[in-house]
């Protein structure tokens, strides 16, 4: 019987297998006719066979979109507490200042606004009135105004895009295109400039349902 020298090779393999796991033995006699024999090694525990690229390139597809479907499910949970929380759970401030007549934030103006739609419906445009004088109480015209506000407890603005459309004389103006879309706290927000400068004001008010002005908005109409 012929002696046989067991020559052990390392094979190079694709990197989606195992290499320290792999192993090519290949028995050689030293004389007569050569015969070849093969024997791959694989790792049992894989679920899928490592040695096949298609195969493992689908195991590490698979467990990516599970885990991204699993993110996902969580970051909607936590959105959808976050939006529970807000409509919920929060309060208006105690000391919310609910004057519809103030000066602007660096007293350049005096300004009043009132809805000359009476009571307010949710998720209706309606119209309101700009009265502005200046600090010793003429009236202020040929202004620019731009309008901006929204709901700051809910992080969104109007529904629509309010606007200035027209001056109705003696400091008035008439702001078109207002909604509220909800009840709750709400801040319109005036940028106003003329020949005197350029200031600003923030105005709040209380929508309740059924939609009405609350604390301090119908008095606010009366001055007028």
């Amino acid at each position: 019987m012929q002696r046989l020298r067991w020559r052990r090779m390392s094979l190079r393999l694709p990197e989606t297998c195992r290499a320290k796991d792999l192993r090519l033995r290949t028995a050689m006699p030293l004389r007569g006719p050569m015969r070849l024999r093969k024997k791959l090694v694989c790792n049992a525990r894989d679920r899928f066979n490592p040695c096949d690229p298609d195969r493992s390139h689908q195991t590490s597809f698979i467990s990516f979109a599970g885990a991204m479907m699993q993110l996902q499910k969580i970051y909607s949970a936590l959105a959808f507490l976050a939006v529970a929380g807000t409509s919920g759970c929060m309060s208006t401030p105690a000391d919310l200042n609910l004057s519809l007549n103030r000066p602007t934030a660096q007293n350049k103006y005096v300004v009043k606004v009132h809805a000359l739609a009476d009571p307010i419906a949710i998720n209706k445009m309606h119209a309101w009135e700009i009265q502005l004088k200046s600090p010793s109480g003429e009236p202020v015209p040929n202004a620019r105004i731009t309008v901006d506000g929204g709901m700051p407890q809910h992080l969104h603005g109007f529904p629509t895009q309010p606007k200035v459309t027209r001056e109705l004389g003696d400091g008035r103006y008439l702001l078109e295109g207002m909604k509220f879309s909800m009840p709750g706290w709400w801040e319109i927000k005036l940028t106003i400039d003329s020949t005197i400068g350029t200031d600003k004001v923030t105005f709040n008010t209380l929508i309740s349902q059924p939609a009405t002005l609350a604390r301090g908005g119908a008095s606010a109409e009366k001055s007028f």
